[in-house]
């Protein structure tokens, strides 16, 4: 499995300071991360000592500039690696939320007034978490096909999420559109004002 937590040091001639960094980042007391450190073709020994740092740390991953993009360029770059890894997590959340574990949860939602629908609520967050697997699979910067591997995994596990039945597959795309539509009219509203 992924990290759950993506930490993004994008640096330029920081060899003076980048050692103290990075040794602060890896004494947290959370160990599931993985550090992004992106290098914008610094001229000092900024690469060499954040290669050193790889090589101790699987956690820590390097990335050298093949020219220099500057300040917000960089920015973008070490950020990049990492969006997948926001898709990983909201992809994990949305199925782990309803594994059996949860099941005093369910009870929870039961006794509530009015109770929580976790059916509904289930497979919204099954279609979401299938959308946001095809979405990193899809993407071309950086297609990730892990996510929809694991969903698979998953549903030979719980076969009913192979399964999703059509009811819920059609309120899902209404709701889908009816949220683009109101998006439209918010947006339609605020240029004609």
């Amino acid at each position: 499995m992924r990290p759950v937590v993506g930490i993004c040091l994008p640096t330029y001639n920081g060899a003076k300071h980048l050692p103290e960094c990075v040794e602060s980042i890896l004494a947290q007391t959370h160990s599931d991360f993985e550090l992004v450190i992106v290098d914008d073709c610094s001229p000092d020994d900024s690469a060499e000592i954040a290669k050193r740092y790889a090589r101790l740390d699987s956690r820590v991953k390097v990335f050298v500039n093949d020219s220099n993009l500057g300040l917000v360029g960089n920015w973008n770059r070490s950020v990049s690696p990492v969006m997948t890894q926001t898709a990983a997590r909201r992809y994990r959340s949305e199925v782990l939320a309803f594994h059996p574990v949860y099941g005093e949860l369910r009870r929870v939602a039961a006794s509530c007034r009015p109770p929580v629908q976790l059916s509904r609520e289930f497979w919204a967050r099954a279609l979401g978490a299938r959308w946001h697997a095809k979405v990193a699979e899809r993407d071309r910067a950086h297609p990730d096909s892990s996510l929809r591997e694991e969903w698979r995994k998953v549903a030979r596990h719980y076969p009913r999420l192979a399964r999703v039945p059509l009811g819920r597959r059609l309120v899902s795309k209404w709701r889908a559109m009816c949220d683009d539509a109101q998006s439209w009219v918010v947006g339609q509203k605020a240029t004609t004002r």
